[in-house]
């Protein structure tokens, strides 16, 4: 009889990040960053890994969150803006013109960079849940639904509105937008190109603004199809038709949106090469600087998952077990499908999304039961645990433990004593 193995236990802990731009991932793992156009200050320049779960950008630099809760940035640094602090309880990121502002996992608020208009002075306060930085003001949205400003208010971008309905909020240039529970907008600050007279309805779901030298708005609305207002100089209000997109960027005179196949498209002033948008159909977030793009790729799933049947299990003969899957997992994807069989007749246990199964005990002396599970890339990984039968266990163990002499005194071990230690046992 073989010894019972010992598998190592271990408990894999997700933590999904919210932050005001939601990307629709197959994984909580991340991917990995692009970036295209103007490039002087190393705003393309982006950093190595396939963790990130988050982008922002705005003038000259960019800022990304990983999925550890770490910090990154990259670009134009005249001021420490894309020198982020260090740690991991981190949760959602904003660049601003040349400061940066992220929201902590205890609902606080940390900024810096250039604070010459009181952008990096935060409010105090635990209860915050999103963010968004302007040009030089920033807002964030507080868990009771109210909206909180900071910053340069010299065409009143800070005066937020009374309420607390709100459910999502943008900064742009020299103005603010904010989206209400019942799916309309509202916006305040500058309108003199009409960035705050923004379009009635009450089916929109994302938006966006220009936060440099500009002023327009972008809206995703719960069709999937697209509307924008303000300055459309570049032609960065003519959106594409159709009702497929997913995800939306406004920058300095240009616009970004991620359709529902993965593709990304853009339009606008195109100097710097902005809109010259990477081919692929695996990309799920975007943001947009004064003149240059940045997109998060998460691509397919390439690793094989890792199957864990779990310790062998000790049962007698006909008893309920349950066999447990759960400590699979998979990196890079998501297990779709768990496989139990018994070895070596491969005769199926069960076969479906769920990890955990029941069974009954055969009584063998030894039974392996073998669990394949198989990703959404149709990889898959397989593992097997013992059920072994209770009472031939026991009795094994207490003819191992005798050192001399026998049970009924005849001077050999044999299988006379088997019987009267069966009889024992079965008492």
């Amino acid at each position: 009889m073989k010894e019972m193995r010992r598998k190592s236990e271990f408990m894999l802990v997700v933590t999904v990040f919210l932050s005001l731009s939601l990307w629709p991932c197959e994984s909580a793992f991340g991917g990995r960053i692009v970036a295209w156009g103007w490039n002087y200050y190393g705003q393309c320049d982006v950093p190595s890994g396939s963790d990130f779960t988050a982008i922002s950008a705005q003038w000259k630099h960019s800022l990304a969150l990983r999925f550890d809760g770490s910090l990154a940035g990259w670009g134009q640094n005249n001021h420490g803006q894309s020198d982020p602090p260090a740690g991991n309880d981190f949760v959602a990121i904003a660049a601003g013109e040349v400061h940066s502002l992220v929201l902590k996992s205890d609902g606080s608020l940390v900024a810096w960079g250039w604070n010459g208009s009181g952008e990096c002075d935060v409010p105090a306060g635990n209860d915050f849940v999103a963010i968004a930085a302007g040009f030089d003001h920033n807002l964030s949205l507080k868990a009771d639904g109210s909206v909180v400003a900071w910053g340069s208010n010299g065409w009143g971008q800070c005066n937020v509105p009374a309420g607390n309905d709100f459910v999502g909020i943008a900064a742009g240039y020299r103005f603010s937008v904010a989206l209400k529970s019942d799916g309309s907008l509202v916006a305040w600050g500058d309108n003199s190109h009409g960035e705050c007279s923004v379009p009635s309805g009450n089916n929109f779901v994302a938006i966006a603004a220009d936060g440099f030298m500009g002023g327009h708005g972008l809206a995703l609305k719960s069709d999937g199809s697209l509307v924008a207002w303000g300055d459309n100089r570049d032609g960065q209000c003519n959106v594409p038709a159709g009702n497929d997109f997913v995800a939306i960027g406004a920058g300095g005179h240009h616009s970004l949106a991620v359709r529902s196949d993965g593709s990304l498209v853009a339009w606008g002033r195109n100097d710097q090469g902005q809109c010259d948008v990477p081919t692929g159909n695996h990309f799920v977030a975007v943001a947009a600087g004064s003149s240059h793009s940045v997109a998060l790729l998460k691509e397919p799933a390439t690793g094989h998952p890792i199957a864990d049947a779990g310790n062998d299990i000790v049962a007698r003969a006909n008893e309920q077990i349950t066999l447990d899957g759960s400590n699979s997992i998979d990196l890079d994807g998501e297990i779709v499908l768990y496989t139990w069989k018994r070895l070596p007749d491969e005769v199926v246990i069960y076969s479906g999304t769920e990890p955990t199964c029941q069974t009954r005990a055969l009584g063998r002396a030894e039974e392996v039961i073998e669990l394949t599970v198989t990703d959404n890339s149709s990889l898959t990984a397989s593992d097997t645990l013992i059920i072994i039968n209770r009472t031939l266990h026991h009795l094994q163990e207490r003819i191992d433990s005798i050192q001399a002499g026998d049970l009924n005194l005849d001077r050999n071990v044999n299988m006379v004593d088997f019987a009267l230690l069966a009889e024992e046992w079965l008492r």
